[in-house]
């Protein structure tokens, strides 16, 4: 017998949030904090110090790819963006 569990039983903004979506507000939230828009994301260097640390926390608290981090965050072939933030 299947037993159904109340949607009321959760609560946050991780109610039915995707792993693109958490990956998403990770972003958005890191952009705050850095004091960042999208565009100037795209202005800093490949190999910027909080595009590296961004990058690390997308891919210990998602589920998103080295393919879609690096692409997401205008870093260069996911590879180099992969060994680097390892590196660091």
């Amino acid at each position: 017998m299947s037993r159904k569990i109340s949607r009321t039983a959760y609560k946050g903004e991780e109610l039915g949030e995707s792993d693109e979506q958490k990956a998403e507000r990770l972003v958005g939230e890191m952009l705050r904090a850095a004091e960042w828009t999208q565009k100037e994301l795209r202005k800093h260097s490949k190999g910027d110090k909080k595009k590296m640390r961004l990058a690390g926390r997308l891919r210990e608290e998602t589920t998103m790819s080295w393919k879609w981090i690096p692409k997401r965050q205008d870093m260069g072939h996911w590879c180099t963006a992969s060994n680097t933030v390892q590196a660091a």
